[in-house]
């Protein structure tokens, strides 16, 4: 990461390598037949010969003999970093930069070793700051825009990554590394179009090469463009029969084409040549519950916490994992994970729960709690900030069905489970009125969920599905941009989100409605546990829990399913649901 930097700085160029920490000496006195020493020429010397602690005792002599020398104490920030020494380095580094004078040069040099050592640190906002800083000073920086996009990626700031990515191949347009680092930037925001263009860029690049290949097909595959990708990826397989993003890339291609045990089949062939692969088990376990498969299902649905594809993670806790052992007379700390539909969906399990245990504690998201809040006797909903009592065994929400063995037909599927505020249903019920058909909307989720580009549409799209003898209410309390103007566009259209501060409020709403028409989202699953009639929008291939081919849902009495077919297309859905609302509204 560092090479080159010392040519620049000294002549010399810095190899990393342990050592002992410096310890300064005092220097020589000059006179007459003793000349000063030249500490730097000395510690740029055996820095050039790889010697980190002889280096580092000549630039400290030098920063004790010369203080205000600015380039001593960059070379010696540079060798503590080499050292791990990242907090005595980021020190020497901030005090060179205070000592600068305009045209020492010395800038960019300095900004970047402090970021670097910041990173050592793990002082990752710190760190980015300073890459940017050495960039200001050196625009064409490759090792600071480096540091920069690794930096932004660790802070979760994907849209200033990729800033940086497109000035790094602009720079460097030949350097299939530098091209992919876009290519992957653009990925995190799900610009796929212009990550198709990066990907076939490496490929041309690098020429016939089974992970550039496997790269084009991942993104096909999320532009739909499914035959392409399958073309493509068998192509890598070809070159490369082990490559593992390319196996993983021909499994994705195959769930989403539907092809459901040619997929799982592939998944486990995969498996033999990478057994520990999370992703692989992940798919497998995605074949097995999509068709109702329950038993095998569950135990891979456990390799989620490891897969790339979910966004989930163990609670790390000095207690242990219930694994299914007895808990009479014990205390379990229950938590959510993922996305609210989830947490929705699975909370059902907690009064199952409070049967075995003596008592259970919930974790959820907060614009959950005031929802969830008496869910059993024995239960305790921990709110956010609240300090963590005692407990003796602790479990993910999304782990309850595997280790209370859940089948088709044992799906605790008793609605209502969840109950809104009785008041607060009445009040609505007055604002809203009679006369006609009360239908609460949601045609988007979260923009950040994995499959949002598939599962979600805009609201001028979902209009088509308006008729007469309907009062259509919107269930979102935040409207994406491209929705605002077809919101002024449908007179029909009570915009009552605006005023829905957390799941609690929405509730209320929903169960005062008729009915609930919603994409796959929070507020299809949280009318479903609600015991209100809902109408759930459907992709070709969706998530696991809608199963296949059924317009029903064993998790959700109330609901009714509207798939897409095989064009994959929303048009189709809408036309349908309109005529099924036409005659409801008229009944």
């Amino acid at each position: 990461m560092l090479r080159g930097l010392f040519d620049r700085l000294s002549g010399a160029r810095g190899k990393s390598a342990a050592g002992a920490s410096v310890a300064p000496a005092a220097a020589p006195l000059p006179s007459a037949t003793n000349p000063p020493t030249d500490w730097k020429a000395l510690g740029n010397a055996a820095l050039g010969a790889g010697q980190l602690e002889e280096a580092g005792r000549c630039y400290s002599q030098g920063v004790l003999a010369q203080p205000d020398d600015a380039a001593l104490r960059l070379n010696l920030g540079f060798v503590l970093l080499q050292q791990g020494k990242f907090a005595d380095a980021a020190e020497s580094l901030r005090q060179s930069l205070s000592l600068q004078r305009p045209g020492d040069g010395l800038a960019h040099d300095a900004w970047y070793v402090l970021g670097c050592a910041q990173e050592g640190l793990g002082r990752t906002g710190e760190a980015l700051a300073s890459f940017e800083a050495a960039l200001q000073d050196r625009p064409g920086s490759v090792q600071a825009l480096e540091g920069a996009i690794r930096a932004a990626n660790q802070l979760g700031r994907p849209a200033e990554a990729a800033t940086h990515a497109e000035r790094l191949a602009a720079l460097l347009p030949a350097n299939p590394g530098a091209v992919f680092l876009h290519y992957e930037a653009l990925t995190r925001l799900g610009r796929w179009p212009e990550a198709l263009t990066q990907a076939e860029r490496v490929l041309a690049l690098t020429g016939p090469d089974a992970r550039a290949l496997a790269n084009v097909a991942f993104v096909l595959e999320k532009l739909d463009r499914l035959d392409e990708a399958l073309s493509v990826v068998d192509q890598a397989l070809q070159l490369d029969p082990d490559n593992r993003g390319a196996l993983v890339n021909r499994v994705a291609v195959l769930m989403e084409l539907a092809r459901i045990p040619e997929a799982r089949a592939a998944a486990q062939d995969a498996l033999r040549l990478h057994p520990e692969d999370a992703n692989l088990h992940w798919n497998v376990s995605l074949s097995h519950l999509m068709l109702g498969e329950f038993r095998e299902g569950w135990a891979e649905h456990e390799w989620r916490f490891r897969s790339d594809a979910v966004q989930a993670s163990v609670e790390e806790f000095d207690e242990p994992r219930w694994r299914g052992e007895r808990l009479a007379g014990r205390t379990i700390l229950v938590y959510g994970e993922q996305g609210f539909g989830d947490n929705i969906q699975f909370v059902r399990y907690v009064p199952e729960l409070a049967k075995l245990a003596h008592s259970v504690l919930l974790q959820v998201p907060e614009p959950l709690e005031p929802l969830v809040g008496a869910l059993a006797p024995n239960c305790r909903l921990l709110r956010a900030g609240e300090l963590m009592p005692a407990f003796d065994v602790h479990c993910s929400l999304m782990s309850l069905p595997a280790l209370m063995a859940t089948t088709l037909e044992t799906i605790p599927a008793a609605v209502p489970y969840l109950h809104a505020d009785p008041a607060a249903v009445q009040a609505w019920r007055d604002r809203l009125g009679s006369g006609q058909l009360n239908v609460g909307i949601a045609w988007s989720g979260n923009p950040t969920q994995a499959n949002d580009r598939r599962r979600s549409m805009a609201l001028a799209t979902f209009r088509a599905l308006a008729v007469d003898g309907c009062r259509f209410v919107t269930l979102k309390p935040d409207l994406r941009a491209e929705d605002r103007a077809a919101l002024a566009d449908w007179p029909g259209l009570v915009d009552h989100g605006r005023e829905l501060r957390d799941f609690a409020d929405t509730a209320a709403l929903v169960a005062a409605l008729d009915l609930v028409i919603s994409v796959d989202t929070s507020a299809a699953h949280l009318a479903g546990a609600l015991g209100r009639p809902v109408w759930i929008l459907l992709v070709h291939v969706p998530d696991w829990r809608w199963l296949r081919d059924r317009e029903d849902s064993p998790w959700y009495p109330t609901a009714r399913l509207f798939r897409q077919d095989a064009t994959r297309q929303w048009g189709p859905v809408l036309e349908r649901v309109r005529s099924e609302l036409a005659g409801l509204a008229a009944r």
